[in-house]
């Protein structure tokens, strides 16, 4: 048993150095765009489906969210089921999408979810101070609208989120918005809206948190199927469903 064991252990080790010996990912300022990472070779370019792809991240002083831009030969989405963090040493350290701040090169590890993809373009949006700590983001169809529940774990210095929509992950649409519950807040917070699509057909949907200087922080994107035709009613709604002032763009909102 002895030597079964320390060949099983020799094999968990090198399969560790393995994931920790990757290409480096680019760190940004404001949200990219995939041809701006394709073109600059930023993109792992091959036919790929249900896989996991890990990268490195250099040190910085300020924290950053692990993100990613696809694109499908078929349109065919796709999904991360899960992060993988890792230290300079290769030491797991989290299954977090947020990178703190620190001195080490991280490795972060994406398990994708899809059915065919011929790009996946890993980077990471730079934020200061993680204003926002995403605890979940859903939307499914309720009827005509789309009813969208996201948390988070804590928030600092928040103004507001918008509620955005994508048939590519690249270019995004707002179509509401809600106001914070509290600029800052050290613990969890619910939040729900429900909202006349914008746009038709298979997409995503994420949410962006939008802070006090006009930073923002986007949320992963979760995928919607929404029926033919979108309802595109540009009004805003009560509860009742009653046609409201713009200004206030979202029907209802739950605390704790």
């Amino acid at each position: 048993m002895k030597p079964l064991f320390t060949l099983i252990l020799f094999a968990a080790l090198t399969a560790a150095t393995a994931q920790c010996n990757v290409r480096t990912a680019p760190t940004f300022l404001a949200l990219p765009s995939f041809f701006g990472l394709f073109l600059n070779g930023h993109c792992v370019s091959q036919n790929m489906a249900d896989t996991t792809i890990c990268v490195k991240f250099p040190p910085t002083a300020t924290g950053r969210v692990a993100a990613f831009s696809v694109s499908s030969p078929n349109g065919s989405p796709a999904f991360i089921t899960s992060y993988a963090q890792y230290n300079e040493q290769c030491v797991f350290i989290s299954n977090s999408p947020l990178i703190w701040p620190s001195s080490d090169t991280t490795t972060v590890c994406y398990t994708i979810q899809t059915a065919l993809i011929d790009n996946f373009c890993p980077y990471a949006l730079q934020v200061s101070g993680l204003a926002v700590e995403w605890c979940g983001v859903s939307a499914t169809m309720a009827g005509a609208y789309i009813d969208i529940r996201f948390s988070t774990c804590s928030n600092t210095g928040t103004d507001k989120f918008l509620i955005q929509a994508s048939h590519d992950l690249i270019t995004w649409q707002s179509f509401g918005k809600v106001p914070a519950q509290y600029p800052n807040h050290p613990d969890r917070l619910n939040y729900q809206v429900t909202l006349p699509p914008c746009i038709a057909g298979e997409q995503y949907i994420r949410i962006v948190e939008v802070d006090l200087n006009g930073n923002i922080q986007p949320s992963e994107p979760v995928f919607l199927s929404v029926p033919s035709p979108a309802v595109t009613t540009r009004g805003s709604f009560d509860i009742l469903g009653r046609v409201i002032s713009a200004d206030s763009p979202y029907l209802y909102r739950v605390g704790n």
